[in-house]
């Protein structure tokens, strides 16, 4: 089974934080069917640099992460497509979901991918599984 890894798994695999441990299990378990998208590797890059820019990462520090992402994202790609963008506007537009555009493209990405989805945002794992998503990362 493919597993659409969201930015909140990505940056807790190269940025020690409270859901490290779990991402770094994660990983192990999906290990070569991990799904990633640019938007993940968007986010992923925003975190990085915000955490430079506030003093929290060397210059060094946030290079290497970087690095090791964009060479860790040769497990597999989803490019981002008109049928994430029209997905993810339904799903924003389901006041069910409650969900922010970047959260629903992902949640997008992962329908079209026809995997499951690997987060630690509780409000995406909810409107997921409220679609037929299986979740991992919470439990």
């Amino acid at each position: 089974m493919s597993v659409y890894l969201d930015a909140s798994v990505v940056v807790s695999l190269f940025v020690d934080d409270m859901h490290t441990g779990r991402a770094d299990r994660l990983i192990d378990e999906v290990g070569e069917n991990a799904i990633l998208s640019p938007l993940c590797m968007l986010e992923f890059l925003t975190t990085v640099m915000r955490s430079k820019r506030d003093g929290r990462t060397s210059s060094r520090q946030a290079k290497e992460p970087l690095e090791d992402c964009w060479r860790h994202s040769a497990t597999r790609a989803h490019n981002l497509g008109s049928t994430d963008f029209e997905l993810a506007e339904n799903l924003v537009r389901d006041e069910a979901t409650k969900l922010a555009a970047a959260d629903a493209l992902h949640l997008a990405c992962a329908i079209n991918a026809k995997s499951a989805l690997a987060t630690f945002d509780l409000r995406l794992a909810e409107a997921a599984r409220g679609r037929g998503v299986e979740v991992f990362g919470l439990d």
